[in-house]
């Protein structure tokens, strides 16, 4: 994890450590390569505190991306 902090509660100006880490657009919408791609690629990882990775998922933020 490149950040130790949760990025969503920086941008509330709350320093928070990070504990998950989210893939900002989901590499299960991909197969094969493309996949293993947007899995591993650190331009599409998000460091967050365990409540803002579950407000994500919960409030359907990542579905259909």
């Amino acid at each position: 994890m490149q950040n130790p902090l949760c990025e969503r509660c920086l941008e509330k100006g709350i320093v928070k450590p990070a504990v998950d880490v989210h893939h900002l657009d989901s590499f299960l919408n991909y197969s094969g390569l493309q996949r293993l791609d947007k899995a591993y690629d650190f331009n599409n990882l998000q460091s967050l505190c365990k409540e803002c990775h579950s407000d994500l998922h919960i409030n359907g933020a990542t579905h259909g991306r």
